[in-house]
């Protein structure tokens, strides 16, 4: 498991090559929506060219997260932003939070985000595996 640290910090995720680049955005989507975080801002970056950068923030003032196995979020009433890139060219996504916009909830979920969409991008590899020897 992925553990987290003091901003800046960055999770590097682990894509499996049998995963359609096409099954990236809704893993990021469906990790982000199920604690509550929102999108903000999608853009691209000169550094990455053909990437994606995404940007996720909560609510100030809303209450806990959704359900994150057991993590336990203390403040989150502080705004802060996840950054999430994905670069296709590279077969490459990683999440970060970087200095100045981290916020006492943003490390761990930065954390929870990242291990959420590995375990989803690993269990349709799993799912397409399982569908294949049925068709044998």
């Amino acid at each position: 498991m992925l553990s987290p640290q003091l901003p800046p910090l960055e999770f590097e995720l682990s894509i499996p090559d049998e995963v359609s680049w096409h099954a990236i955005s809704p893993a990021i989507e469906s990790a982000c929506a199920s604690i509550g975080l929102y999108r903000t801002l999608v853009t691209t970056l000169k550094k990455y060219p053909g990437g994606v950068h995404l940007h996720y923030r909560r609510t100030p003032g809303i209450g806990g997260f959704g359900d994150m196995e057991g993590c336990v979020i203390q403040d989150v009433s502080k705004r802060g932003t996840i950054e999430i890139t994905a670069w296709e060219q590279q077969r490459r996504v990683w999440v970060q939070v970087r200095s100045g916009c981290d916020a006492p909830w943003t490390s761990e979920a930065a954390a929870w985000i990242a291990n959420n969409i590995e375990k989803k991008l690993h269990e349709l590899v799993t799912q397409e595996a399982v569908g294949n020897n049925r068709n044998l």
